[in-house]
């Protein structure tokens, strides 16, 4: 045989959630291959791995991924789906699997590559949609980033994705290297070693297997945890000045519960639904402090005007 050559590199940070998604992806090999089989090979690799990773579930009007093959390897060309086609096929996905987990671990603000695995689904579609729903969860890309196991999250954005299935078959497991632990068993919450559960997820790779025990099809997703850093990273970069945030004042208002004309019940309303008059009590403008203005890890559970990965990332109160 002949040795072939593949490099390829990735770019990509936010708005990563194909199709489509910013990213940009260039591979190129000496493989003697066959437009045709070239272009079927690529495509066959991203469905599995390109459009399989979410860093925040938004997308884009522009991406790019191509290949280019010179050739100048030698071997026979490859012109059909031979074993010589599905050897490079084999190659094209363990580069391409590698660089989407590498794109997915290096989102905006991102401490975990987060990985969910769903097995036991009754068609391929299927799986790819219920691991797709938990890997961009916002609740559980925040219970990633704060160690905690919550089990209902993900049980609760499996039940969401569409797919219909029994809960009672489904099994959850928490995996990394430092071992696994089973939080959802036939649908229901265990006992479990919640310190173990924190040493699994306290490692920079986690993984979410979801057993749906329905088929025998299966998908694998990637993405990351939403930080403080994803949130000032998309708040503040288009900052005024040094120094000068503008993420600095909420604006917001109090409401009349009875309208001060009619005396009409309005509850939340800018104006009365009986006869017009405005229900603003006054506004209220509230300070948003910088992250790095909070006291303490734990003082910003207590705070009111914290943003959305603390309040989620820290229900339980894991350190």
């Amino acid at each position: 045989g002949k040795k072939v050559t593949i490099g390829a590199m990735t770019k990509g940070s936010g708005m990563i959630h194909p199709n489509m998604c910013t990213m940009l992806c260039y591979i190129t090999t000496d493989a003697a291959i066959s437009s045709e089989m070239l272009k079927k090979a690529l495509s066959e690799s991203v469905k599995d791995t390109y459009n399989m990773i979410s860093v925040d579930g938004d997308t884009s009007t522009n991406d790019t991924c191509f290949i280019m093959a010179n050739g100048l390897a030698g071997n026979e060309e490859i012109t059909e789906e031979n074993e010589d086609y599905y050897v490079f096929l084999d190659a094209i996905n363990t580069i391409n699997t590698n660089l989407a987990k590498k794109m997915a671990a290096d989102g905006e603000g991102a401490t975990h590559l987060f990985e969910v695995k769903v097995n036991g689904a009754s068609t391929k579609e299927e799986a790819v949609t219920l691991s797709k729903s938990v890997v961009r969860s916002p609740l559980c890309k925040s219970a990633i980033f704060g160690k905690d196991a919550n089990c209902g999250r993900f049980m609760c954005a499996l039940g969401y994705s569409g797919v219909d299935f029994d809960p009672s078959n489904v099994d959850i497991y928490f995996e990394s290297k430092a071992g696994s632990v089973l939080v959802v068993d036939k649908g229901m919450a265990p006992e479990f070693d919640e310190e173990l559960a924190l040493k699994i997820l306290s490692e920079d790779e986690v993984s979410v297997r979801c057993e749906m025990n329905m088929g025998d099809k299966s998908a694998t997703a990637w993405g990351c945890d939403l930080t403080y850093d994803y949130v000032k990273i998309n708040a503040d970069y288009r900052k005024k000045k040094k120094g000068e945030s503008i993420m600095g004042v909420m604006e917001s208002y109090e409401y009349y519960s009875a309208c001060p004309q009619c005396g009409a019940a309005n509850i939340g309303h800018e104006k009365c639904d009986y006869c017009g008059a405005s229900l603003i009590k006054k506004r209220v403008n509230t300070k948003l402090s910088n992250y790095d203005e909070f006291e303490s890890e734990d003082d910003r559970n207590l705070r009111e005007d914290i943003d959305y990965p603390v309040i989620n990332a820290k229900l339980f109160g894991n350190n």
